[in-house]
């Protein structure tokens, strides 16, 4: 799989660390495409020992790997790059992720795990975190960074970011596994949903966040201490959030229907005209509905979202969404 690179490639800038080595963004001169170069100027066997679990590695939500180049005397890995912006970087821009979006984005993470946990021997990617995930511009999650990533229980050395890394991980004297990869997940949506780092505010279980009651008890057996008590499969973790996201669309649509039955009498007494914000958000719902076409619009959805927070007891932002909904199936 691996080819040479040697003066196809022109290393533009760099994004960023990632591991043990420092991630570029180049320019593919034999393809005229992008592409993504993680550098290792020193700890090469480490660089060959990603290589080949990524080489392995099969999954829409994993960056495919392209080949390796070892050249005066380090080690570049280059990898199909993801544009789009990291779940971190989305939380500095908007302080907090919606539970619902990050349920659906949580689902989309746990089916890349599902596909690593179920490989012989499992991979285990130890350093799940918001730095770590890509969203694109569509919505799609990307999991990147295998650097610290092991193949079933191969060694118990010290793994992962200190708030995130389950704490079998952190004491260095247990095996890092799936539930240790779930206990990350955790933390993560924790982070999304809430704007915390959980390395600076920890988890309080007697605390109130504002989630749904199904959305906090997913959470809470994800980060269990003990592994034991935490889910076993990120398949159970995914059967949890989706009958999260199908009970708020239950609720969704229940409300809406209450507010468009009740519309009618609003609009002929008079009710108050929309506030230009809440027309704008309206239709830029619309506008993004018609860019996507077919395709279902999470960023519409979103733009209801708002719209509905905005003026809440107005009836257009409910009765489209629930339009929209409808006309997805």
């Amino acid at each position: 799989m691996d080819r040479d690179c040697a003066g196809n490639c022109i290393l533009l800038k760099q994004l960023g660390r990632g591991g043990q080595g420092e991630i570029y963004l180049a320019w593919d001169e034999e393809k005229s495409s992008y592409t993504a170069v993680k550098r290792f100027e020193s700890r090469l066997l480490e660089g060959i020992r990603e290589a080949r679990i990524l080489e392995s590695l099969c999954h829409p939500g994993i960056p495919k790997y392209l080949g390796r180049r070892l050249e005066d005397g380090h080690l570049d890995l280059f990898m199909e790059y993801i544009p789009g912006i990291s779940v971190k970087e989305y939380i500095r821009l908007h302080e907090k992720i919606p539970e619902r979006r990050t349920a659906v984005w949580g689902i989309q993470l746990l089916d890349i795990l599902d596909y690593l946990h179920r490989r012989s021997p499992p991979v285990i990617h130890c350093d799940i975190k918001p730095s770590n995930l890509i969203i694109t511009r569509r919505g799609r999650l990307f999991l990147i960074d295998y650097g610290t990533a092991v193949l079933g229980k191969d060694g118990n050395q010290k793994l992962g970011t200190c708030g995130y890394a389950a704490p079998e991980q952190m004491d260095g004297l247990g095996y890092a596994d799936e539930q240790s990869d779930i206990y990350s997940f955790g933390m993560t949506l924790y982070h999304m949903v809430t704007g915390h780092h959980p390395g600076k505010k920890p988890w309080e279980d007697d605390k109130n966040y504002g989630f749904s009651r199904g959305f906090a008890r997913v959470l809470k057996k994800c980060i269990r201490t003990d592994k034991e008590d935490r889910y076993q499969t990120v398949s159970e973790v995914r059967r949890g959030l989706k009958r999260v996201l199908r009970k708020r669309a239950a609720v969704w649509a229940g409300a809406a229907v209450s507010l468009i039955l009740a519309a009618g009498v609003c609009w002929k007494s008079g009710y108050k005209k929309e506030q230009p914000a809440y027309a704008v958000l309206l239709a830029k719902a619309e506008e993004e509905r018609s860019k996507a076409g077919s395709r279902f619009s999470m960023k519409a959805v979103r733009y209801y979202e708002l719209a509905a927070d905005r003026e809440p007891d107005q009836a257009a932002a409910y009765e489209r969404l629930l339009r929209y909904y409808q006309s997805a199936g």
